[in-house]
């Protein structure tokens, strides 16, 4: 499977922007992303999932993000509603987001939005099927990762 290279302009130095946490300090708006375009895409999905202690808390799923024909794409800052920036009620958290490049639509998007989810090997799993219930669904997949801190 192809790696595409993920990027974001609210991250510095391994640490996630304030502007894009859920906390007194934050905006709660949802990061900018860019990412390579990948060649027969139909559609590309994020999840943004906070894999402190492997509890799996699902922070952004969007989904049918469609490829607009450019050389790289690109989501910007603040733009999703269905998105809850990290929070962490203690200590440091790890705050991963995974953009995946689909060949056509999936048989799901599982995940529990703003709550303990399933993990990404999951996630992929049923990305990887397409609505038809054929595998090979994933032509590319990206992640970034950063870190937050309780407030």
């Amino acid at each position: 499977m192809k790696t595409i290279k993920v990027t974001s302009q609210d991250l510095h130095d391994g640490k996630w922007d304030d502007s894009i946490s859920n906390t007194a300090a934050g905006d709660n708006a949802s990061p900018e992303l860019s990412w390579e375009s990948v060649e027969g895409a139909a559609e590309y999905v994020v999840y943004m999932i906070d894999e402190y202690d492997t509890d799996y808390w699902l922070h952004w799923r969007a989904c049918g993000i469609r490829e607009p024909g450019f050389a790289h794409d690109e989501i910007p800052e603040g733009i999703f509603n269905e998105y809850v920036g990290p929070y962490p009620p203690e200590g440091i958290h790890d705050y991963v987001i995974y953009v995946f490049a689909l060949a056509g639509p999936a048989s799901s998007y599982p995940g529990n939005f703003d709550a303990e989810s399933v993990s990404v090997e999951a996630v992929r799993a049923a990305l990887d099927e397409n609505a038809d219930g054929v595998d090979g669904n994933i032509l590319a997949e990206g992640k970034i990762s950063g870190t937050y801190a309780a407030v």
